[in-house]
């Protein structure tokens, strides 16, 4: 066993003055100074580059390590680094698709096809045939009418008319060629338009060229095609009459009956006094 006052290295007596400064140590302040020296170095190694000490887990010393990092590299490309492709997108709209086997969107290459003369003949005609089958089947044909005869979509006015004049004989829901009249009494060949003031366009309060808000066409358009539907309605051998929104406001009860009493009695004979009466304010 070294005793406490000899160098462990080199077997010198160490005195307080040769003594390393740390109390425990049992080396001589020259063996503590190489042992320490040779601690550092062991965890360095040389650089590749230029040769210096370098830190043991790297092969490039401080500055070479920074110039290494300023000169460009080369990139690899690898999943993350690689550019993505452009979007597809439509030809003529240039909306974004979903498949790149399409060129057109759904609308525009159902323009591009209705374009063509060809697809479009053949197109109506095949629809046509299938329809007109359909239309044979006597249970189809009713589904259909039940649907468009249904009374959901008629005003209040309309039905508010409509339970008066049922007691006249006055029907709603019935077909007549290809139109749908209001009110209908197929035995003495009568039809009632119940027209709104602003679904119609009431020429007391529309100007020929006003547009309607809803339907966006002008009102000379409109009373257009009323006229179209009455003159058709004409030639399956009814007679049309209208009345307007505003008499039935302005007026009572006594008017919608007076005027279905009247419009019966004028059918069976020419001329009564009583119903020019009330045409001079129905007649629009």
């Amino acid at each position: 066993m070294a005793s406490k006052n000899v160098c462990v290295d080199c077997g010198k007596a160490c005195d307080k003055r040769n003594r390393a400064s740390d109390e425990k140590s049992r080396r001589c302040r020259g063996c503590a100074i190489r042992y320490r020296v040779n601690s550092v170095i062991r965890h360095y190694k040389l650089c590749i580059r230029c040769g210096k000490s370098c830190f043991i887990y790297s092969t490039l010393c401080r500055d070479c390590h920074y110039e290494s990092k300023a000169k460009p590299r080369k990139i690899v490309i690898t999943r993350k680094t690689r550019k993505k492709k452009p979007d597809h997108c439509c030809e003529d709209c240039g909306i974004k698709l979903s498949e790149r086997r399409y060129k057109r969107c759904h609308a525009c290459n159902m323009k591009h096809r209705w374009s063509d003369k060809e697809y479009k003949k053949r197109v109506t005609a095949s629809i046509k045939d299938s329809f007109e089958s359909r239309w044979a089947n006597p249970v189809y044909r009713e589904k259909i009418i039940l649907r468009l005869t249904s009374t959901f979509g008629t005003s209040k006015l309309e039905k508010y008319v409509a339970s008066i004049a049922e007691e006249y004989g006055f029907k709603q829901s019935e077909v007549v060629g290809t139109y749908f009249p209001d009110l209908i009494n197929k035995k003495k060949k009568l039809i009632v338009e119940v027209n709104g003031d602003l679904w119609h366009c009431n020429p007391l309060f529309w100007r020929p060229n006003d547009i309607h808000p809803n339907k966006k066409v002008s009102a000379k358009k409109i009373w257009a095609r009323d006229k179209k539907r009455k003159k058709y309605l004409e030639s399956q051998g009814y007679k049309v009459y209208v009345i307007w929104e505003n008499d039935i406001i302005q007026n009572d009860v006594v008017f919608i009956h007076a005027f279905f009493q009247n419009l019966i009695k004028r059918n069976e004979s020419k001329r009564p006094r009583i119903l020019d009466k009330v045409d001079t304010k129905c007649k629009r």
